[in-house]
């Protein structure tokens, strides 16, 4: 086996697919990469078993083959390199690499049986976006945590044709949830479908994802498994079993209060009295008037107390409520917009979040901690 290719290619390739690829103590085999070269193309393969990732790169090959190695040992080594071909050589069980005037030899490869990617069969093909994709996920990814207890609420909901072509994808943690709608192409498949992607799988598509404008990312879904496809890149996933919460029937309705805020002076006001609050009581009174046109915000402790007054666009009746400030913080930042709408009825409803640029298409909702005494 021998191929050849560009340092940048390689090391790019390898930090696509190193991450997953951590300390395994259970199943030391997944700290390794796969190379392999297949209908003369050279792929670098990564798994955990629950995520699995695939990244082609342009190089010449000279015969098919494969070997693992490993992950860290390569990325680091690569690294290093200078930006020259590189020529990587299996042979008698030994391999040998050459850049410039670089020589490398390990001696002893290992050609053990690696996890292979599964391939969806059944599968149904959604076309969105990469850049709307990759901004959807990053604006709802705060809404989620990690839950062992309620594994339905530990990933992003992925709802295709919720409306025809348009993609709904939110996250929760039961205390804040947050919602994004985005179109995808017409030629898709026009079934309704539901699933839940793990956390972990969140994380890795925005590490991986680039911000072209005009890249389509493609989305296939099987039984169990949901496949990204993207220029040279898989990513494979399995789903999560259970059924996400109906979110949508405890959204309210109306409105008592609409206010509109510069979002760079509410974020202020958050962490100025976020300094005055012990991390386990997290709580700040936020009140609206109408009169005066402004948002108080409000905490105390055994520190002492706090207030800011903020200057917004307040339509509507006089408000109050209680809320958590790192929900507040996380949601006002997940819609990155320069403004930011909140709409509240009382102060036992959740208080909504919505971005001025997506009224329609993003919102984040926040449950009051307790009824203002």
């Amino acid at each position: 086996m021998k191929f050849t290719c560009l340092q940048e290619n390689l090391n790019k390739g390898l930090f696509l697919v190193s991450h997953i690829a951590l300390k395994n103590s259970y199943l030391p085999i997944l700290n390794n990469v796969l190379i392999q070269i297949k209908n003369n193309t050279i792929e670098l393969i990564t798994s955990n078993l629950e995520i699995g990732i695939k990244c082609q790169i342009r190089g010449k090959t000279k015969e098919e083959g494969k070997f693992i190695i490993p992950c860290q040992f390569l990325v680091n080594y690569i690294a290093l390199l200078p930006k020259q071909p590189i020529e990587i050589e299996i042979k008698n069980s030994k391999m040998f690499l050459e850049c410039d005037n670089q020589k490398m030899q390990i001696n002893k490869i290992a050609f053990a049986e690696f996890p292979t990617l599964p391939e969806l069969k059944n599968k149904i093909q959604y076309n969105l976006k990469i850049i709307d994709f990759k901004k959807a996920l990053e604006q709802i990814i705060s809404a989620i945590t990690f839950n062992e207890l309620r594994p339905e609420i530990s990933g992003a909901l992925l709802n295709f044709n919720s409306q025809p072509n348009w993609l709904t994808i939110a996250g929760t943690d039961s205390f804040q949830i947050a919602e994004k709608k985005i179109s995808f192409q017409e030629n898709s498949a026009d079934l309704i479908k539901q699933i839940i992607i793990p956390f972990k799988t969140c994380q890795e598509l925005l590490r991986i994802l680039p911000e072209e404008e005009n890249e389509i990312i493609k989305i296939c879904i099987d039984t169990n498994q949901i496949c990204f496809s993207f220029q040279n890149i898989e990513l494979i996933s399995r789903t999560i079993e259970g059924k996400f919460p109906d979110y949508p029937q405890i959204i309210p309705k109306e409105y008592k209060t609409k206010v509109l805020l510069d979002v760079g002076e509410l974020i202020k006001g958050i962490k100025r009295q976020s300094l005055f609050i012990p991390n386990k009581k997290r709580e700040i009174s936020l009140k609206f008037s109408s009169v005066d046109q402004e948002i108080i915000i409000f905490s105390n402790s055994v520190i002492g107390e706090s207030i800011s007054k903020i200057k917004g666009d307040i339509k509507g009746e006089d408000n109050e409520i209680v809320l958590d400030y790192k929900y507040l913080l996380n949601g006002v930042q997940s819609l990155k917009s320069d403004k930011v709408i909140l709409e509240i009825f009382n102060k036992k409803q959740p208080l909504i979040l919505k971005s001025p640029m997506e009224e329609k298409n993003l919102f984040y909702f926040i449950f009051p901690l307790k009824e203002k005494e």
